[in-house]
């Protein structure tokens, strides 16, 4: 048996499992708590692993994988940088190490995320877009992550309009700015519908028309996004995850009725919503190894 500790550390969310050869045996969900700062959120990360642990014989398990929010360099497992966690150049994956004497990796969860996906749909090249706190991406080329130098195709920082408005990063029009959950509220403020996420997915979902134009906004932009994508690597496959991706058609509907219409090329893309929810990340932190 192999035993393998999978954390998917996220904006507002820490989930933490046990793997026993490559399957979920126990499962537990932690607040991040990123806006009481640096601290509180590795304590909740070590706390995390500790919980999961519990009675279980620590020295069966042999590794530990942590999908992160980027951009970090996943050579050294120091996160560089992340628009929504109060983490800036800190070397996680040496911290972890130290702390339970186990080997750590550290990827980027939108990458871990693509990985899973892509593992369980046997696809050997294909595009995955997460959107929820920010928006997160991952491009599997030939079975692997491609990850250029370091943290290539962060596409939800791509600018798709230099005057809009400001992204986590700090830069101006990003995709994340227009594609999130912020962005997702601002689209109902602008119809004065002041109601949460999960109400706004609900009555959506139920057919009402007001709420479902609120998730088409959305979905333009990220047709914009797309076709963006698709213009640069020339793909034809795309995974649409994550918490507001689980809104499913409601997004990729739109999305794929205005990335058409942005394309150099006309072509046939699919965009399929993701398969493994909200564990895609969790998942792919234990397939690092």
């Amino acid at each position: 048996m192999e035993y393998i500790i999978g954390v998917d550390l996220g904006g507002t969310k820490i989930y933490s499992a046990l793997f026993e050869d490559r399957k979920i045996i126990k499962i537990l969900k932690f607040p991040t708590e990123a806006n009481r700062g640096k601290t509180t959120v590795i304590n909740n990360v070590v706390n995390s692993i500790k919980e999961i642990v519990g009675d279980f014989d620590l020295r069966k398990i042999k590794r530990i994988g942590i999908a992160s929010p980027g951009p970090l360099n996943y050579k050294t497992g120091e996160i560089i940088t992340t628009p929504n966690l109060p983490l800036r150049n800190f070397d996680l994956k040496g911290l972890l190490e130290k702390k339970f004497g186990k080997k750590v990796r550290v990827d980027n969860d939108a990458k871990c995320a693509g990985l899973a996906e892509a593992k369980a749909r046997g696809a050997k090249n294909m595009v995955y877009i997460t959107l929820g706190t920010g928006v997160g991406s991952a491009l599997i080329y030939n079975g692997e992550i491609f990850r250029g130098n370091l943290y290539a195709t962060e596409f939800g920082h791509m600018s798709i309009n230099f005057n809009g408005p400001r992204c986590g990063c700090g830069r101006n029009g990003c995709l994340e700015a227009y594609c999130n959950s912020k962005a997702l509220l601002r689209y109902a403020k602008e119809r004065n519908i002041i109601e949460s996420v999960y109400e706004i997915h609900k009555k959506a979902e139920e057919g009402k028309e007001k709420y479902k134009k609120i998730y088409g906004e959305l979905g333009k932009y990220l047709g914009i996004g797309l076709a963006n994508i698709v213009n640069s690597i020339d793909i034809d496959f795309i995974v649409i995850g994550g918490g507001l991706g689980s809104a499913g058609d409601l997004i990729i509907v739109p999305a794929v009725k205005e990335m058409r219409k942005n394309l150099l090329v006309k072509k046939n893309v699919k965009v399929e919503k993701a398969k493994l929810g909200e564990y895609a990340s969790l998942i792919g932190a234990a397939e690092l190894f």
